[in-house]
């Protein structure tokens, strides 16, 4: 029994394995494989040991806020403003990033040409960008309202702003698309059932939804446990499944991804200070909290490793349990190098 009678948001069970993060509380469910969070209170480890005043003045916003609680700090926003800025440099990440997504869909032999796309928390817009340069029509939603404006000024994108937690697509659009884009964000979606039916209310009839998302492992509850502003919920494929089903569609393509997160931290070790608070702070709480938490029996993957999920779904007449293809695994090296790992995409889907 867990204490304050939490349950799983998603299938409203108790059977819940509850352990520990460095910010957070954490709960697996038995029974969906869910993973949900809810932050602490009161003073984290580190803040016993570090003078909060000092550190505030001479570290980085984002190392401040991985040690310390927020108590009125920023804005949780602020987060996103980066787009702002990041909209204004085209990288070669991003721009094979785009490179991917094409092959996603023309593996399937799904054409962009002509069609009206709709990419949801789509910052900082560069993908957006090339799209309409062989689209009808783009739309890019983000969370920050300084975003979705530089977006529009500096890329030319039409963009509006759009929150999981307070909005529905199908009250903002009245126009329906062809494609809808849903790239690594659902975990910030509160109610998915909800929102995955708001978007076949914007979808035209045959048309698709990409979703890319991260799955439950201990390495994706790990590596992020010192994020102040935390995804709270860690879809299990079975249940992103489940409500697409339910909700009238038929999965066209899938495939997951797995790779060591090592790889991913080492985008942030290109300053001194960065490298030192990776290898002095994040890497060795991250095997201290991991170390514990093996002692239970959490209902899922066990590894320390990222494991990424996509899907390509269509909108049918009526709920049809169909999988037209079976999943590819992959797994991040030479041969495979996904963009969701920060690597430059490589072709690999098209081999």
């Amino acid at each position: 029994m867990q204490p304050n009678n939490t349950t799983c948001p998603i299938c409203g069970s108790d059977n819940l394995t509850r352990f520990n993060s460095y910010k957070h509380h954490c709960f697996a469910c038995g029974d969906c494989n869910t993973v949900f969070h809810k932050k602490k209170t009161g003073k984290y480890l580190l803040e016993y040991a570090l003078p909060r005043t000092l550190c505030k003045k001479i570290l980085p916003r984002q190392a401040f806020l991985r040690i310390f609680r927020d108590i009125g700090d920023f804005n949780p926003a602020d987060f996103y403003d980066v787009y702002a800025k990041e909209c204004t440099v085209e990288s070669e990440f991003r721009r094979s990033e785009v490179n991917q997504l094409m092959d996603q869909f023309a593996v399937n032999g799904i054409t962009f040409e002509g069609k009206s796309v709709l990419d949801i928390s789509g910052g900082p817009g560069v993908v957006a960008r090339h799209l309409r340069e062989i689209c009808d029509k783009v739309v890019v939603t983000e969370y920050s309202e300084i975003a979705t404006r530089a977006m529009r000024e500096t890329l030319g994108v039409e963009t509006v702003q759009f929150d999981y937690a307070k909005d529905k697509l199908n009250e903002i659009f009245t126009e329906k698309f062809d494609i809808v884009l849903v790239r690594s964000s659902i975990i910030f979606c509160p109610d998915l059932d909800s929102f995955i039916a708001s978007v076949g209310k914007i979808l035209k009839p045959g048309g698709h939804i990409l979703i890319e998302t991260i799955l439950p492992t201990l390495g994706e509850v790990f590596w992020w446990q010192q994020m102040e502003y935390k995804f709270p919920t860690i879809y299990a494929q079975e249940t992103i499944e489940k409500y697409f089903y339910k909700n009238g569609f038929s999965l066209a393509y899938g495939y997951r991804e797995y790779g060591s997160y090592i790889g991913i931290k080492q985008r942030c070790t290109k300053t001194i200070s960065r490298k030192l608070f990776t290898w002095l702070i994040d890497y060795p709480m991250t095997l201290a909290y991991y170390a514990l938490a093996r002692k239970s029996r959490i209902p899922i993957d066990q590894k320390l490793h990222h494991k990424m999920l996509t899907q390509i779904w269509k909108k049918t007449e009526a709920a049809q349990n169909v999988q037209e293809k079976p999943y590819i695994n992959y797994h991040a090296g030479e041969s495979t190098k996904s963009t969701h790992f920060e690597y430059t995409y490589n072709g690999y889907l098209k081999r």
